[in-house]
């Protein structure tokens, strides 16, 4: 059994409704260069999941498939799912810093790493690009960096503190989630065969009110079934699907 930490709200201002059909899931890269809009959450929750649950440095096409071709059928079953302030990962971009003399040298000249190191190789396998860098107030060199492949975030710092170098953050939405994803077989990113059990806040807000409710998705391969497991009252003009179950 695997566990990952993901969050959904939703903003009334959004429009509540479905995204797409059960038969045509979105496509998903695991290139993070294909932009994704407010339409993509499908993607962008199962990009996030996909990263956080890798078991090697970079994310494999077919577990991103996975995550998406369940997570689409659940938002097609409950639309209120397809509706997060966090509609899309956390980790296309960081703050590095360096601790290491050559490679504050190198973001100096405009590099990520020396020429043919390791790291070079590296920076190379996660697609990142340096943005910009400057010296900061601590008397090392900060680095923002962007990436073109979806990576383990922790993995990738890991990597880079050998070689001097610890990640300040990773983007403005890299936080803990207080909801989870679960699969019941085939270990981190499950597999074909695999039930996953996703269990959701939904939050709604506009300038008037907010309220939470939780659900709980558990979508095999062939079959979706939601709960609501409850919450807030529902808004006036606000409601669940009438396929989900209430607790």
């Amino acid at each position: 059994m695997s566990r990952c930490f993901i969050g959904f709200t939703a903003a009334v201002g959004l429009g509540l409704v479905a995204c797409g059909d059960d038969t045509s899931p979105p496509t998903c890269l695991v290139d993070q260069t294909l932009f994704l809009t407010e339409r993509d959450v499908a993607c962008a929750t199962a990009r996030e999941l996909a990263q956080m649950t890798a078991t090697q440095l970079l994310v494999e096409q077919r577990d991103l498939d996975r995550y998406l071709e369940r997570l689409h059928r659940a938002i097609v079953a409950e639309p209120l799912l397809a509706h997060s302030r966090h509609w899309h990962a956390g980790f296309e971009s960081t703050t590095l810093v360096e601790r290491a003399a050559e490679v504050n040298q190198a973001w100096a000249d405009g590099r990520l790493a020396p020429a043919r190191s390791e790291l070079a190789q590296l920076f190379a396998d996660v697609g990142a690009v340096l943005v910009s860098s400057e010296v900061q107030s601590d008397n090392h060199r900060h680095a923002r960096t962007r990436y073109t492949q979806l990576f383990n975030p922790r993995i990738l710092a890991l990597q880079l503190s050998a070689f001097g170098i610890d990640v300040w953050r990773y983007g403005p939405e890299y936080q803990a989630y207080d909801s989870t994803a679960t699969w019941d077989v085939g270990g981190a990113n499950g597999n074909d065969e695999a039930t996953l059990t996703l269990e959701a806040d939904v939050q709604v807000q506009d300038v008037n009110e907010r309220w939470k409710r939780h659900f709980r998705a558990i979508i095999s391969p062939t079959d979706v079934r939601v709960f609501d497991m409850g919450g807030d009252a529902y808004p006036d003009g606000i409601g669940r699907s009438p396929t989900t179950m209430p607790l």
